[in-house]
């Protein structure tokens, strides 16, 4: 083993570094292409990635809100349930100040002159 010639080419190796050649000096520029295409899918799966992350998260949140808009809609229900008699609207019109009550008579119809 020769000394010698190991440190000075980890001298010339460390030289290639700073300058940027290192690739180069290594004999890397018979795989450009590949070394391009390796980096731009790695970008493309770390882009595909962070993409679904933030389709669950929006899964997530919009879960969120329809359990939110569900009991929302529960308690309506449960309101509306309650008014289901005609005397018990009625009454909390006239409460309002509403002059809107039950219909007198029966509604006309209007036939139309097709």
């Amino acid at each position: 083993m020769d000394w010698k010639k190991n440190g000075e080419k980890i001298v010339q190796m460390g030289k290639s570094a700073l300058r940027g050649r290192l690739l180069l000096a290594l004999g890397f520029d018979k795989y450009l292409g590949h070394i391009v295409y390796f980096f731009i899918c790695a970008i493309f799966f770390i882009w595909f990635n962070l993409q679904i992350d933030m389709h669950l998260h929006r899964k997530v949140e919009n879960a969120k809100t329809l359990e939110n808009l569900k009991s929302i809609h529960t308690d309506t229900v449960c309101k509306l349930t309650a008014l289901d008699s005609v005397c018990e609207v009625e009454r909390m019109l006239k409460d309002m100040g509403s002059n809107v009550g039950i219909p007198q008579r029966q509604a006309k119809v209007v036939k139309s002159r097709r």
